[in-house]
Formats: C-alpha cells, structure tokens, sequence
C-alpha cells in the first residue's frame, strides 16, 4: 500500500483540518495509507511576536511548502488565509474545501455575559482586526495576542484580555470553554479565504492533483480568485488592514472589499456582482474603486 504523506502545522486545529482532508482522501482512495507530517513554521519558533513584526512573507506556511518542494511529503494542507496572495512556484493549490462560516467572532469566559467592548482590552495579532476595533469600539484597547486557538483562549481566561477575536471557523471546529458572538460581514469584512481549507501540491504530480481534484470544490475556488485579486491589487497580506469576502450565488459572484487605516481613522468597505468567469477582474475592479476613494495613502 502506498504511503502519502500529508504535510501540517502542529495546532489542533490544524490537526483537526489535515484529519478531516484525509478522511475524506481514505473514503475515496482506500489502497493508499495517507499520513499526517507535523512540520514546525516560522510563527512557531516565534510564538509572541505580531506577525506583521516579523517581515517574512508566509510565516505560516513557507517551511510546509519547502518540505512540498523536497519531495518529504506529498501534499500539505492549510488555512487559506494564511497563504500569501503570490503562490509559491512550483506549488498549486489543487483543492479547496467548501467554505465554513467566513465570519470573525467575539470570544469571552464562559458563563460571563458580554463584556462592554468598547471599554475591553481586545486581544488580537491581526492588523485588519485591530483597525477595526479600533474604529467600530475607539476606548477599547487593542493587545497583541499570538499563538494557537487553545493559547490565545488560555491568555483570556487567565485575565490577561477581556475578549479575544478569532475567525469563528475555527471556535465551530473545536470545543472550547468560552461565549462567542459572530460579527456581521457586512461591516467585520473577513481575511481573504477565511474558512476555507487549502490541499497543496507540487505542480508537477499529476497523480496527486487528481487525487485531490475529487474534493475540491468549486464555489470556494472561484471565490478565492476574486478575494486573491482584489489582496494582489492592493498589495495586502496579514501585514495590511485588507478584508475580501466573495460568494457565489444563483450564477452571480459577489465581492465585498475592505480596506482600514490602521489606526482605525478610515473604513473604506465597496460591494460588487459580476460572472464567475469575471473573478480576477472583479477584484481588481473593486480594489481600483478603492484607491480611486483616496485609500492609496491610507495603505501606502
């Protein structure tokens, strides 16, 4: 029986992602035995530094990719959003799941009733959040706040934030000891690909990539091209207040673009509808209504 090895991070949720990939690779291909590889990232060996702080592109995905690109494992699987914009050459992202809920979430103790979030200490790594609280809750203060789910929820319920933000995919995926409030889309615009699983693979295993063909699933796809258009056309990573959210819907894509000054001054939000088949060009069609607002200095 062949052996595929299945590239990952260590978190549990992480984990929990690479698990559910290789259920459903095992239902569909039962004579190959398919093996999780934890493989440990940049963010990793930093664990408490924010990420737009440490000035590497893919911090948590390029040392998965480099094990890809070795032949050391056969596939690697990932949260889109944290794939930069720019694929890696010699990779393709040959299967997307389909899309869990792409909203962010409030997180606070168990048991306590909301907390007056314009008066919380708001723990969060993430530029694009932190610009947004500070527009939408401007007493509330803003901390750091790296490392996995169970971390991050650990600091909270030791008392050193009052609420913590995260993308609610990842609370519905685990069992966590916490309340947690969804923030709407229309206002809270999500990280481009958030709630969506990447499957990776080298670009030249065509045995792999139509393995992983059988799962991918279209509507998250053509989502992601305009998403990953609109981030291109900015210039935007997780070092940039940039959100993209884009559905596909009785044959109409819609896309939903946000771009924040970071200290929360400036919220810039458009909203447009073309074809499928339009995807590229609705992000950049987006992203150029944007910087023709002025936002060009905002994220200059």
């Amino acid at each position: 029986m062949k052996v595929i090895k299945v590239g990952t991070r260590g978190s549990k949720l992480a984990l929990w992602q690479t698990q559910w990939v290789i259920n459903r690779l095992r239902s569909l291909y039962p004579g190959f035995q398919f093996e999780p590889v934890v493989i440990k990232v940049t963010s990793d060996r930093s664990p408490d530094a924010p990420i737009s702080a440490i000035g590497q592109v893919g911090v948590f995905t390029k040392d998965i990719e480099q094990a890809l690109l070795a032949g050391d494992i056969h596939l690697a699987v990932h949260s889109l959003k944290d794939l930069p914009t720019l694929s890696t050459p010699g990779t393709v992202i040959a299967a997307f799941t389909e899309r869990e809920d792409p909203r962010d979430c409030i997180l606070w103790p168990k048991g306590q009733p909301m907390p007056d979030l314009n008066n919380s200490r708001v723990g969060t790594s993430s530029v694009r959040r932190s610009a947004l609280v500070r527009s939408y809750w401007p007493n509330a203060n803003v901390v750091n706040l790296r490392g996995n789910v169970d971390t991050r929820v650990r600091k909270m319920l030791e008392g050193n934030y009052d609420v913590v933000l995260m993308a609610y995919a990842a609370v519905k995926r685990m069992d966590l000891p916490v309340e947690f409030k969804p923030l709407p889309l229309d206002s809270w615009v999500p990280s481009a690909g958030q709630g969506i699983i990447a499957v990776q693979a080298r670009e030249d295993d065509q045995q792999i990539i139509g393995m992983l063909n059988a799962i991918n699933f279209f509507p998250s796809k053509v989502a992601y091209l305009a998403e990953r258009s609109l981030m291109r056309a900015l210039g935007g990573g997780c070092s940039m207040p940039v959100g993209a959210y884009a559905e596909l819907h009785d044959g109409e894509l819609s896309l939903i673009g946000m771009v924040a000054a970071p200290d929360g001054s400036q919220v810039v939000i458009t909203r447009r509808v073309d074809t499928p088949d339009q995807a590229d060009h609705l992000g950049e069609r987006v992203a150029r209504e944007m910087l023709d607002l002025g936002i060009r200095l905002t994220i200059s």
